[in-house]
């Protein structure tokens, strides 16, 4: 069996409000079938530009259409998670919070608004998990034109 090295990050490659939009339909064409046994996370969606959405003022979403028995069943749903990139704009509006869970909440309704002004979808206020490093990510329901 041959090892295959991970995929490194992509680079940072902010785009205009425009272009994001224009590409945001390709992020929901291939379906992640997290329980193949195929499947390496070391591969994933964060590893392909169709799935990664920069922005200028230094955010970074991962979206993709997944499908995994432990979260939602047989049932296909949108898998978001956001972050932002060091020294951007988003770090200095986020970093005056008082506190982790103030900067968390401002960091998160920052994110929702610009996911929706890409997309057109809602997030949750809430996420629906956020990584030990602090990556809040969110499930949704698929978009009624992504159904299968």
């Amino acid at each position: 069996m041959t090892n295959i090295e991970p995929l490194r990050r992509l680079d940072d490659t902010p785009e205009p409000m425009e272009s994001l939009q224009a590409r945001w339909p390709a992020a929901l064409v291939k379906l992640w079938n997290i329980d193949d046994p195929a499947y390496d996370v070391n591969r994933g969606p964060g590893k392909y530009r169709e799935h990664v959405f920069d922005l200028s003022n230094g955010f970074r979403f991962i979206v993709s259409r997944e499908q995994y028995a432990l979260v939602n069943g047989s049932a296909p749903y949108l898998h978001v998670s956001a972050s932002f990139r060091a020294g951007s704009a988003v770090e200095q509006i986020v970093a005056g919070g008082r506190s982790i869970h103030s900067r968390r909440r401002r960091f998160c309704r920052l994110a929702c608004r610009e996911f929706a002004e890409i997309t057109g979808l809602k997030l949750p206020e809430e996420p629906w998990h956020v990584t030990s490093g602090g990556i809040p990510h969110w499930k949704l329901d698929c978009p009624a034109e992504t159904a299968e």
